[in-house]
């Protein structure tokens, strides 16, 4: 009888499985800040790249990775407990969608056979308390693996008028390089906010935007595994005129503070006409734009090296007509774009001149490339500064890091710099100096950083040595 009890339990273990559960705690970590931090227990390595951990969580900033490897057998689950709910900021959900993963309320957990599984922080932070392996359990599966394919050029992002659909992708079910005939795959939605499946089709529903996870599943058969593969579909409203952008973000609508909307602007009129914008100003990533009228900053990646002057719109050539696509939203109230992709074309470079207002009208200018005159220095504080015109004192932030020397309490300037609101505050993000009397400027711009120059835009040779222009002589400071 021994024998055979003996004999049913090494038949179970052969098809069902040992189990290990593994705890991994920020504890067990040495704390690291900005670093990448790991740790190996019971013969399970966690690794994260380029976050923190200290002894209440373990943080995988977006667009770095944690790396699970077990040395002691297949890990068959690994569940991560979270510190906020779902896809919210530092929860379970913002891990990338992959075979296996699922997420729900604080939980995330992956279920699969692997030595190593990496997940990518991708939509934000996560922020976990503990981490679970499970190494070994559950039945062998002894079918082969599959994966999904799609083929290349499907829609990840779109601007849909009424009654719009996008395609979705061709699908092939994969056993290692080859293409598996007759495997059908099943598609569907993370939600029915947005769109619905309609046949080949995802119909976006009138006048929505956001993202919707497009799922495509392999069921499995007797031969193959199952497998899932999914993507990121991003529904952005669409805009023609750049003053209908303005116009939409300046409203008294919270929506723009809570998060905004995904949008795409086409540089177009009513007649799908190109239609140009000015560019007024660039530093690094700020980069602002008007249209003679309306003003706003765009604020991404200055891949195209657009500078003050460019004359730009959506027409690339050849008929084909480009946007830009991001996020319009109000960041502490300062409306404002932020983009992934920005594809216009450079029509013309023209002089820029900045509008003059007084100190008074700084909050109908916000965004806008201005100069004022007569101002008085109250206070320079590190990057924060204090100037009045008359009786009115206003905000003078310093965000393009331009060199202060020479900025002195009591002494009075012109100045020119980007209208801007901070909260409840209206100020200005300053571009340059004057002393009206000196003669003296200071500018710092992408193309001439730390550059010294006169009152007649002349740039001053040695400019690092401190030379400046006085009554059109030249002082060595």
């Amino acid at each position: 009888m021994k024998k055979i009890f003996t004999l049913l339990v090494v038949m179970m273990m052969a098809v069902c499985g040992w189990a290990d559960e593994i705890t991994i705690l920020p504890s067990d970590f040495a704390a690291a800040d900005n670093a990448d931090y790991s740790v190996t227990k019971d013969g399970i390595t966690v690794s994260v790249v380029a976050s923190t951990v200290n002894s209440d969580q373990m943080r995988i900033y977006k667009g770095k990775t944690i790396t699970i490897s077990s040395a002691v057998g297949n890990m068959s689950k690994i569940e991560f407990t979270c510190t906020a709910k779902d896809d919210a900021k530092y929860g379970p959900g913002s891990f990338n969608a992959q075979d296996g993963y699922s997420f729900s309320e604080y939980t995330g957990t992956w279920e699969g056979s692997a030595t190593e599984v990496v997940f990518t922080a991708e939509k934000n932070q996560v922020r976990a308390t503990q981490i679970v392996v499970t190494v070994g359990g559950g039945i062998v599966d002894n079918r082969k693996a599959t994966t999904i394919e799609f083929a290349e050029g499907y829609e990840t992002r779109a601007t849909c008028g009424k009654d719009e659909s996008v395609k979705l992708p061709s699908a092939m079910v994969m056993a290692g390089t080859e293409e598996l005939d007759d495997r059908d795959v099943t598609w569907s939605l993370s939600s029915e906010d947005l769109a619905q499946l309609d046949g080949k089709n995802i119909k976006i529903f009138n006048g929505v935007q956001g993202q919707v996870t497009v799922k495509a599943e392999f069921a499995g058969d007797n031969e193959y595994k199952p497998s899932t593969k999914s993507y990121t579909l991003t529904v952005y409203k669409g805009y023609m005129l750049f003053s209908s952008l303005v116009e939409d973000v300046n409203s008294t609508n919270e929506k723009w503070d809570n998060g905004g909307e995904y949008a795409s602007y086409w540089f177009v009129n009513e007649n799908l006409q190109p239609v140009n914008n000015t560019v007024t100003f660039v530093s690094g990533k700020y980069i602002y734009v008007t249209d003679g009228t309306n003003n706003l900053l765009f604020f991404g990646n200055n891949k195209q090296n657009l500078a003050q002057g460019h004359v730009i719109n959506g027409d690339l050539g050849n008929g084909v007509l480009g946007a830009v696509w991001g996020k319009l939203y109000r960041y502490n109230k300062l409306p404002e774009f932020s983009f992934d992709e920005m594809e216009v074309k450079v029509q013309d470079s023209i002089a820029v001149a900045p509008k003059t207002i007084t100190a008074d009208q700084l909050g109908e200018n916000v965004n806008a490339y201005v100069k004022l005159e007569n101002m008085e220095v109250v206070s320079v504080e590190n990057k924060n500064i204090k100037l009045k015109q008359g009786e009115t004192e206003i905000a003078v932030y310093n965000q393009f890091s331009v060199d202060l020397e020479g900025l002195e309490v009591g002494e009075k300037y012109t100045i020119e710099g980007m209208g801007s609101v901070y909260k409840e505050n209206y100020q200005l993000n300053l571009i340059s100096f004057v002393n009206t009397s000196a003669g003296i400027s200071n500018v710092k711009t992408d193309a001439a950083k730390n550059a010294i120059y006169n009152l007649q835009g002349q740039r001053v040779n040695n400019a690092a040595k401190g030379l400046f222009i006085v009554n059109g002589k030249k002082v060595v400071k």
